[in-house]
């Protein structure tokens, strides 16, 4: 007899970040989930998130709430670290108390996390690296070298 695999729900903050950086930080999340044997839902694949004009037309409160129904046909839910800066993931996780829906196990949590949060530094510290301001600096500075 196989074990049925438990769903969980990503849970994190979307609105006030640049689509790449939440689609990135979700994708990654789900990557891991996934490779630990979960099935996932993540909240970025849905319609709204993938297009602007969905989420313009049916507003923020509408979307939120069909993120909670489909946060209601998971078993679990995992957090993306600096899910508190967020008004709406920091409902998903009270919503999903209330029903029963838990935190992954804690040994798992924290790998997870831990994880997570080590993928999350290095992807800001490659953005800096990348901003045209940071880009503009590292050519003056060549520059100012060769004089």
């Amino acid at each position: 007899m196989t074990q049925k695999k438990e769903t969980v729900y990503i849970s994190g903050k979307i609105t006030g970040l640049p689509s790449s950086t939440y689609l990135a930080h979700f994708a990654h999340a789900e990557q891991l989930l996934r490779r630990e044997g979960y099935r996932v839902v993540n909240p970025t694949r849905f319609a709204v998130c993938r297009w602007p004009w969905l989420y313009r037309l049916i507003g923020y409160e509408k979307t939120l709430l069909y993120d909670l129904w489909r946060m209601t046909h998971c078993q679990r839910i995992f957090l993306i670290p600096g899910w508190q800066d967020s008004q709406g993931a920091r409902i998903e996780p009270f919503t999903a108390h209330v029903l029963g829906i838990y935190r992954l196990p804690q040994g798992k949590k924290d790998e997870l996390e831990k994880e997570m949060k080590e993928w999350m530094k290095q992807q800001d510290e490659t953005r800096v690296l990348q901003s045209p301001r940071e880009q503009s600096i590292r050519k003056c500075t060549k520059e100012h070298k060769k004089v």
